[in-house]
């Protein structure tokens, strides 16, 4: 399930200032915390579900204090923009896969690539590494922190109407793709004619034919 990338959110101690002894204690109100999640996911889907679970627990968990409130379908911007609303120091957590960070650690693209690893936990192994460590390190000092991205939205496969075996297979078919470089870029290259489609329309998509010949 894909999980979150989001910026690191830093909260001032707020302490009780003390008087003299006869006075009454002073208090001081505490705001809540206010952090967009964006995302491009629709409200129905399970993971858009799940989010407003665990963020309805942190409000719960911290008496309100930190209040995320979850944008599902595009509400807000997605994809580039979104994580760049992270960068520009928003309160923010952007919902996106690691090819978006690719903008700004070039590394973090290629970690999902498709037709990458033959199973889950092949990619689990990889996220466990020092090398990604490394690359969550660049990437917080471009004003991103990744919350984790220990996340699994189906292995990479194809939907189509003939069966494919080898990239020869693919040679002159157009095919709906993320709207992402790395992806039209690798089914370019195996000789693929590649289509972006926004996630919002990729239901229709389906419905009119995934594949066009």
């Amino acid at each position: 399930m894909k999980k979150l990338l989001g910026t690191v959110i830093t909260a001032a101690l707020l302490l009780v200032g003390c008087g003299e002894a006869d006075k009454p204690e002073a208090t001081n109100k505490v705001e809540p915390i206010n952090i967009n999640m964006s995302l491009v996911f629709t409200q129905n889907e399970l993971l858009t579900q799940e989010l407003i679970k665990v963020s309805d627990k942190i409000r719960e968990r911290t008496d309100g204090s930190v209040n995320i409130k979850v944008f599902p379908g595009g509400q807000l911007p997605v994809y580039k923009d979104n994580l760049e609303q992270v960068v520009n120091g928003a309160n923010w957590i952007a919902v996106e896969d690691l090819t978006y960070l690719g903008d700004y650690v070039p590394d973090f693209a290629a970690l999902a690539g498709p037709m990458l690893y033959n199973n889950y936990d092949e990619y689990l192994a990889l996220m466990d590494t020092d090398f990604v460590a490394g690359l969550k390190a660049k990437a917080e000092e471009k004003g991103i922190k990744v919350l984790n991205a220990d996340y699994m939205f189906g292995f990479r496969h194809m939907i189509t109407n003939k069966e494919i075996v080898n990239s020869d297979d693919m040679k002159g078919m157009r095919i709906r793709v993320p709207q992402s470089q790395l992806f039209i870029s690798t089914l370019s290259a195996m000789g693929a004619a590649p289509a972006s489609l926004p996630f919002p329309e990729t239901y229709a998509g389906v419905q009119q034919a995934w594949l066009m010949v």
